[in-house]
């Protein structure tokens, strides 16, 4: 093999990937509708989803907020109800997935980050319009 001649030259790909474990616990949030404050998120009963604890209000009968993910960490989420009731409108204020296709809720398991868009609204009254939620790893 004196002769042979080898291309020494190699080329690998890497992606980073980062368990759904690496991603739950404690949350500085800069929230639209709590404002500034903390939150757990931590896995939720179903395959592929999370949960923030205690986001909606005191009086929801589910106070927190469920979100489902898919292998790109792309997030949505069914209509839930806020449990804050406006009295003025004789209705609660929902939470809904943005009305604007181009406002994609997501996040990164790795940098510990979320962005999840929810459009607030009173069923057959109005929408306070859809609002960014930001979520980083504390």
């Amino acid at each position: 093999l004196d002769s042979a001649t080898f291309n020494e030259v190699y080329t690998v790909n890497v992606s980073l990937s980062c368990p759904i474990n690496t991603f739950v616990g404690d949350f500085d949030a800069t929230s639209w509708w709590l404002g500034n404050s903390t939150h757990t998120v931590v896995e939720g009963a179903a395959a592929n989803t999370i949960q923030i604890n205690d986001f909606w209000s005191d009086n929801a009968t589910a106070p927190n907020f469920i979100l489902s993910y898919n292998d790109a960490y792309v997030v949505t989420f069914a209509p839930q109800n806020t449990g804050y009731f406006v009295a003025q409108y004789n209705g609660y204020i929902w939470a809904r997935m943005s009305t604007d296709a181009t406002q994609v809720s997501s996040f990164n398991p790795c940098t510990r980050t979320m962005k999840v868009y929810v459009n607030y609204y009173i069923p057959n009254v109005g929408s306070y319009g859809n609002k960014e939620e930001v979520f980083t790893g504390i």
